[in-house]
């Protein structure tokens, strides 16, 4: 975990100069780190309500030790961009039983891809310093089947 929390140290000293996408700048390319949190929330015990356990990263949080995020966009026209993302993880954690202990399960392989479109607000703000904007996307994910997510889904 000590060598997460320095890497988004890193990450974040390194982009405080980076610039916005426009004719100049077309391309941005991103990595990163992926983190995947299966456990439900909002539903009767163990899980209690929304937000109940999002922080504990110990016992739900799956993060992968290497880059495992990657983005590609590029500046098309005045204000618009497109974009494409994949990711990868291995699901090792799977929440916790009623008994407060966390479930490890056999390692999951997690494999996401999305799509996105950008529109830039930079000419409403009239900034040098922020260009806020407006994104739709849509992404699909791919898990491998295990113990807990191989019953079909029932209504």
């Amino acid at each position: 975990m000590k060598t997460i929390s320095k890497l988004l140290v890193l990450l974040i000293l390194c982009s405080w100069g980076l610039s916005a996408q426009n004719e100049a700048n077309p391309w941005q390319i991103t990595i990163g780190i992926n983190a995947v949190n299966v456990y439900p929330v909002g539903e009767d015990a163990p899980q209690g309500p929304f937000f109940d356990e999002f922080f504990n990263a110990t016992d739900h949080w799956n993060i992968l030790p290497s880059l495992s995020y990657l983005s590609l966009n590029k500046h098309i026209k005045r204000n618009i961009s497109v974009g494409f993302a994949a990711s990868l993880n291995r699901i090792e954690k799977w929440g916790q039983t009623v008994a407060d202990n966390s479930v490890s399960i056999d390692e999951l392989m997690y494999y996401g891809l999305d799509g996105a479109v950008k529109f830039s607000l930079g000419d409403l703000v009239n900034s040098s310093r922020i260009e806020p904007f407006v994104g739709l996307g849509g992404g699909y994910t791919w898990m491998e089947e295990g113990r807990y997510n191989n019953k079909p889904f029932v209504t």
